[in-house]
């Protein structure tokens, strides 16, 4: 599916669709791509893992955790009567290093899976694991754990029905996806995709899809280069109408990729999606600000050629359409 633009007319392409003939060569408009692929910072020779997860996860970053930690720990002791017993009064502000200490851990317990927190601790020969205790005290641990904190909650009401969903951690997701548009400048094949986060604890917008692994989770819409790399995310939390970019007469599922792609157009760049968001409305917007789509298509989708839906075609075969359009849809 592709589309002209011809310079005699001014308004938002409607034109109809003209079904090409059999044999016909038709060649899709030319998009240069503008942009080179590269990593936006200086890494060492011979760099590690360490130093890449340290392009995306910085020192102001961990700073903000160990601020937001401190503070809610401070209220929380000033605001509660503490039991004379509990490990509450052992608590102590925590600082950078133990931060990354505690994050060290948290990351080890994905990969050396035990069935609770506490037996990582554990002097059982079955379930002892050095690196844990020679690292930090359980105590300490579950400390810090109980009061980890991405957001000032004196700041938000959490009894407002209209509140962002994510206020707890909406400071932190921003960094994460500002690092993210920051560390690299992708090569030109683009994809739009979503993904399930496993979560199956209490959550309003928890999401069941059947077709995924995780089928429970925390939905995320993604913008990945083709090797994989996370250039952007959008947390699903029910209504995302405020994250979106309003433009009259797209459909969410359209602004979707249009928000992704946001810091991306008029470069040269093509983006894959599949039938959840392609629509020849989509694809006019992308080609006027120099952006290719690729991606299979509803036949119902508003606009779409009924010839196409209708056409017979064979398996190996492939039919064409074109239609004469022109909008300003640039941002």
């Amino acid at each position: 599916m592709y589309f002209v633009q011809p310079e005699s007319k001014k308004r938002r392409g409607n034109g109809k669709w003209t079904l090409l003939g059999e044999g016909t060569k038709f060649v899709p408009p030319d998009v240069p791509f503008v942009a080179q692929e590269k990593i936006n910072a200086t890494l060492p020779q011979n760099a590690t893992a360490v130093d890449y997860l340290k392009l995306y996860f910085t020192d102001e970053m961990v700073d903000f955790m160990v601020l937001e930690t401190n503070k809610y720990a401070e209220q929380f002791i000033s605001s509660n009567p503490i039991k004379p017993h509990s490990r509450v009064n052992n608590w102590v502000s925590t600082d950078r290093d133990e931060m990354l200490a505690f994050l060290g851990l948290a990351i080890l317990m994905g990969v050396v899976y035990k069935p609770r927190i506490q037996l990582y601790w554990s002097t059982d020969a079955i379930y002892h694991t050095d690196i844990f205790p020679s690292v930090m005290a359980r105590d300490r641990f579950l400390l810090i754990l109980q009061f980890l904190h991405f957001a000032d909650n004196s700041t938000f009401n959490a009894s407002d029905p209209k509140r962002d969903r994510l206020w707890k951690i909406r400071p932190f997701i921003q960094m994460i996806r500002d690092r993210c548009q920051q560390v690299y400048t992708p090569g030109q094949d683009l994809c739009v995709d979503e993904s399930l986060l496993l979560f199956k604890g209490r959550l309003a917008f928890k999401q069941f899809i059947k077709s995924k692994r995780a089928r429970f989770g925390i939905k995320l819409f993604e913008l990945c280069t083709k090797r994989g790399v996370l250039l952007d995310l959008i947390v699903y939390t029910g209504d995302m109408s405020k994250e979106l970019v309003d433009l009259e007469g797209f459909q969410i599922s359209e602004r979707i990729p249009m928000t992704l792609m946001k810091p991306y157009l008029g470069q040269g760049y093509r983006l894959f999606i599949d039938n959840f968001y392609t629509s020849p409305h989509l694809a006019e917007f992308f080609l006027q600000n120099r952006t290719t789509l690729v991606g299979t298509v509803r036949p119902n989708r508003r606009n779409f050629c009924a010839e196409l839906v209708t056409a017979d075609i064979s398996r190996g075969e492939s039919k064409f359409a074109v239609r004469l359009v022109v909008s300003e849809l640039c941002y």
